[in-house]
């Protein structure tokens, strides 16, 4: 398949034994046959017809999906001449054959760390640091005052710019061994 920009025409798959880029194009500035963009031989829109380039590339993605349906046994096969419209039922067939052929593998949890790791500005932004909580614990007894304060103060002191990133484990540690004392 060849398709350039606006200008130039669709002419099949780019084999020369398979015969579908039809025939050859006529002189410039007559509106032929040949002015229309093609997939494998089937026209993507009606001589005259050319859509802008972002609704023949759509086309053009669709009608290759539908041949390959067609190929694969998931759609009947049709002699069409002009690319046909995709039905709703089409689209299903043709996203579940996608959907089979893409796999995405779920990452692990080494992998998760080592990009976190490798990427702490992906994380940060500003002031704003992407964080887990630290919770404080109202049980009967506590003095609630007492544990405000400190809250407070665990907050400006995370709250800081010059604070390194590592601070917030070493501050919920700190606080987790003094809750246990």
């Amino acid at each position: 398949m060849t398709m350039n920009a606006l200008t130039s025409t669709v002419t099949g798959c780019g084999s020369s034994a398979c015969g579908c880029a039809g025939p050859a194009a006529a002189p410039t500035g007559a509106t032929t046959a040949a002015d229309v963009a093609r997939i494998n031989g089937v026209a993507l829109h009606a001589p005259g017809r050319r859509p802008d380039e972002d609704r023949l590339r759509e086309r053009a993605w669709g009608e290759l999906l539908r041949q390959e349906a067609v190929r694969q046994g998931l759609l009947p096969a049709m002699a069409v001449s002009l690319a046909p419209e995709l039905s709703e039922a089409d689209r299903r067939v043709i996203e579940a054959m996608t959907d089979a052929a893409v796999s995405v593998p779920a990452p692990t949890e080494a992998e998760c760390r080592r990009h976190y790791d490798g990427h702490p500005e992906t994380f940060t932004v500003g002031q704003a640091v992407h964080l887990r909580h630290i919770l404080f614990a109202v049980t009967p007894g506590v003095n609630v005052h007492a544990l405000t304060v400190r809250a407070e103060q665990a907050l400006l002191e995370l709250s800081r710019k010059d604070v390194s990133p590592e601070r917030f484990a070493e501050l919920a540690a700190e606080l987790d061994r003094k809750s246990v004392v």
